[in-house]
């Protein structure tokens, strides 16, 4: 096994520059001829091709995510698989716990595009995908009602992640969003997800707690606001008509254009890739946009086939399934149907998208501006 000899490669992380965010696919495509395993300027592996990501996402030694030690690898350590939180929280996303939330995500998403004005351009990540997919990840975890809106409002364009990656001290607006987040998991609402943390972790220090609901809030609005935004791009884009959008679509849209574009973990023993050797305590790089055009396991992965989503690897794979795949399924089926309902022809004003730059595994618009006729 050849870890000497190994390519060294200068790929930049195509998030760290503008028009890489725009359209990081091109960049991809550069990697075709590349070997399938490289190693990066800076020491990780980067695994580009679909039957090897899905391969290590399975594999027995790689069981870490590949973050260091700060507040966000605390808390992926406690939501790893075969932890007691992973398993509670298992069954507070499985389809029959989120049946109860599915008539209000339905009733919101109603109100709110119902509130747009289409005489004129609006934002669809701003007036659409940020509220909606806030409000729904709070409902889900047991945020006070009474409070979510306000929260909404704090939450937009707010680095509230800072908290999970970065030391204190933190901007006033993060803070204050803080503030609120502590005092509600000192007193979490009963029968919530959130009181599960409270009493899986009932002698640990109170900011861990913080974190990892923030780490659960983030998930499931962040990701979630991400991929209605490029979905919504996809389907403007498509010559067919769409009227139903059903969870086997979700997954093609996930494959064609992902909001997670990679996913880093840590080798736990020595592993062999193509007759290179990772080393255990390695950090490997799991390309999943790269990984979802791939040449050599999808037909066309350029074009967006509604029927095709075989092994998708937005959500990861084996142990590393994400625990709220069920909840993203949902809330981007309904937020997909019920825009494309009201407003079927609506229109991307592209030039005017402002571009997410950080964090680099993820992709997404901050600004999407749309004209809606309805």
């Amino acid at each position: 096994m050849d870890t000497e000899n190994s390519p060294t490669v200068n790929f930049g992380c195509p998030a760290h520059h503008a028009p890489k965010a725009q359209d990081p696919y091109a960049f991809y495509h550069e990697w075709t001829d590349a070997p399938p395993i490289s190693r990066l300027a800076g020491g990780r592996w980067l695994v580009t091709q679909h039957a090897d990501v899905l391969h290590l996402l399975n594999h027995p030694a790689c069981q870490r995510w590949g973050v260091d030690d700060t507040s966000i690898g605390r808390c992926l350590a406690a939501l790893a698989p075969h932890t007691s939180l992973h398993e509670r929280l298992l069954s507070q996303f499985s389809m029959r716990a989120l049946s109860n939330h599915t008539a209000a995500m339905e009733q919101y998403a109603t109100s709110l595009l119902t509130s747009l004005d289409h005489r004129h351009p609006i934002d669809l990540m701003r007036d659409y995908a940020h509220p909606f997919t806030f409000t729904a990840i709070c409902r889900v975890l047991g945020v006070p009602i009474k409070d979510i809106a306000e929260l909404c409002h704090m939450a937009q364009d707010l680095p509230y992640l800072q908290a999970l990656v970065a030391p204190a001290p933190y901007p006033q607006r993060v803070e204050a969003f803080l503030d609120y987040w502590r005092t509600l998991m000192a007193a979490p609402p009963i029968e919530s997800v959130l009181m599960e943390l409270g009493t899986l972790y009932p002698d640990t220090d109170a900011e861990f707690k913080v974190q990892l609901g923030l780490l659960l809030l983030y998930a499931g609005h962040v990701n979630m606001m991400n991929f209605i935004g490029l979905a919504l791009l996809a389907l403007a884009h498509h010559s067919e008509k769409i009227e139903m959008i059903t969870d086997e679509l979700i997954l093609s849209l996930l494959r064609f254009d992902s909001p997670v574009q990679y996913i880093p973990i840590i080798a736990s023993d020595e592993i062999d890739v193509h007759g290179t050797s990772i080393a255990a305590g390695e950090e490997i790089l799991l390309a999943i946009g790269s990984a979802h055009r791939d040449t050599k396991y999808y037909q066309d992965p350029h074009t967006l086939n509604l029927n095709d989503n075989n092994n998708i690897l937005s959500f990861g794979a084996g142990p590393y399934r994400c625990l709220g795949a069920r909840l993203a399924q949902l809330q981007g089926r309904i937020a997909l149907q019920q825009f494309i309902a009201h407003f079927p022809d609506y229109r991307i004003l592209e030039n005017d998208i402002v571009w997410r730059t950080v964090p680099m595994i993820q992709r997404g618009m901050t600004t999407m501006p749309a004209e809606l006729t309805g």
